[in-house]
């Protein structure tokens, strides 16, 4: 602190309760399992950032990113490069985001680890922290995060407020979450790491318009949830102040961004004693979380034999009241926006059909001819059902079950690390590698 300023009072506050929490685990650390549970998160981000290399958002925030100037400090995910923690913290959380292959918590919609183990890594490079305490430090910011998305879940709605008035949770959160992580490594005290999210409570921003009409900019939110985090808790350390009330205020974070529809409770309830962070999803497909019962249900459909044109009478699909109140023409079909990885090769085009070509991590092969005139309609949260009828026995068979996205607090690790080393040996070349 290079500030003599009189700290605010932070009795009785949101921030001043999230703080204290992280204040308290930076001391004793997250229980075992929680912090095993963390460093599978990083091991899933790694994975999704080296695949995510040739997409065109990382491209451009690389290239923007080596004309800024700053001391290096940490690296880029799957490069030589080196840059300043806030800087390093935006390439790779643009890395993290472009495959849409990070983990989601429901019902809040959001996807945590994508901006705040960016950061938490930068950060714990640039100051040579250990490795518990970057996994307690992104263990503490993704559980803001999470809550801060509850904080504006509508349950009677059945969506989230940001996501109604077209706002970017993921991100704006994010932002929050990540300053939090960045001030534990940077080693703040309660008041300090209070400040850092006070601070990036004006940073965080994103806008859901390109899902609607298109543009790759969302792909670089999480990186710039993770900058602006990184760059608060700079801005923390060297004495700049937050406001005490930025999250519960009148003109604080959840009003402001959510309206009368906020629920500050959410944000609290059982802090320190409930944890959400293991049942965040790990992501079996590249692609939204809610599109996923409907690729497991095609998958179904293969396996049963029923993939082939010509087997097809009719079909129908059921899917999540999420995504029946998108804002995007494109997110009421079944399977929207073109997306490819290298290790699944998953497409979900915009005309409806899956194709999933055969992977040799999960090992499914689905032919590109499935049907393309699915219909779709509300259902309860994370269920899909399709309906076929075959032309040649006039048959019905059915296909509904939850998403196959892992079990929350199950994940195996050797799943996680064998899917990431077939990343690695994908990606990884000669030419590629010294990047």
């Amino acid at each position: 602190m290079t500030s003599t300023e009189t700290r605010h009072d932070l009795t009785g506050t949101v921030v001043g309760r999230l703080a204290a929490l992280a204040a308290d685990i930076r001391t004793t650390g997250l229980p075992a399992e929680l912090r095993k549970d963390v460093a599978r998160r990083v091991l899933d981000l790694l994975g999704s950032s080296l695949a995510a290399h040739d997409q065109p958002s990382a491209r451009a925030v690389t290239e923007v990113a080596r004309n800024w100037s700053g001391a290096a400090a940490a690296n880029g995910i799957g490069t030589r490069e080196r840059f300043p923690a806030a800087t390093a913290a935006l390439v790779n959380g643009t890395l993290a985001h472009s495959m849409d292959s990070d983990d989601t918590h429901l019902p809040s919609v959001l996807h945590p680890s994508a901006s705040v183990i960016p950061a938490a890594l930068a950060v714990g490079e640039a100051v040579g922290a250990s490795g518990a305490a970057v996994l307690d430090a992104a263990g503490v910011g993704i559980e803001i995060v999470v809550r801060l998305g509850m904080g504006g879940y509508d349950e009677e709605l059945g969506n989230s407020e940001f996501f109604e008035r077209g706002q970017h949770a993921t991100t704006i959160c994010g932002a929050v979450g990540s300053a939090a992580a960045a001030a534990m490594l940077y080693g703040l005290e309660t008041e300090g790491i209070a400040d850092a999210m006070g601070i990036a409570a004006s940073f965080g921003a994103g806008l859901l318009e390109a899902n609607r009409t298109g543009g790759t900019v969302k792909r670089t939110h999480c990186g710039w949830a993770a900058h602006s985090g990184v760059t608060s808790a700079e801005f923390a350390r060297a004495g700049l102040t937050g406001p005490p009330t930025v999250i519960e205020g009148r003109f604080g974070f959840l009003h402001a961004f959510c309206g009368d529809r906020a629920d500050t409770a959410k944000v609290l309830d059982g802090l320190g004693e409930h944890w959400e962070l293991p049942g965040i999803f790990f992501k079996p497909y590249p692609c939204n979380h809610f599109t996923h019962a409907g690729i497991d249900a095609a998958r179904a459909l293969v396996r049963d034999g029923l993939d082939r044109p010509t087997s097809w009478r009719s079909n129908s699909a059921y899917r999540s009241r999420y995504y029946a109140r998108s804002p995007s023409p494109r997110h009421r079909r079944l399977l929207p926006n073109p997306v490819t990885t290298r290790p699944s090769r998953a497409r979900s085009p915009s005309h409806g059909h899956c194709s999933v070509a055969r992977d040799s991590v999960w090992d499914t092969p689905i032919s590109p001819t499935l049907p393309r005139r699915i219909r779709a309609h509300s259902n309860s949260r994370g269920w899909s059902r399709v309906t076929a009828t075959t032309a040649a026995t006039r048959s019905t068979h059915i296909s509904s079950r939850r998403s196959s996205g892992y079990v929350p607090g199950t994940v195996p690790g050797t799943k996680l690390a064998s899917t990431t080393t077939e990343v690695v040996r994908r990606t990884r070349s000669p030419t590629t590698s010294s990047r």
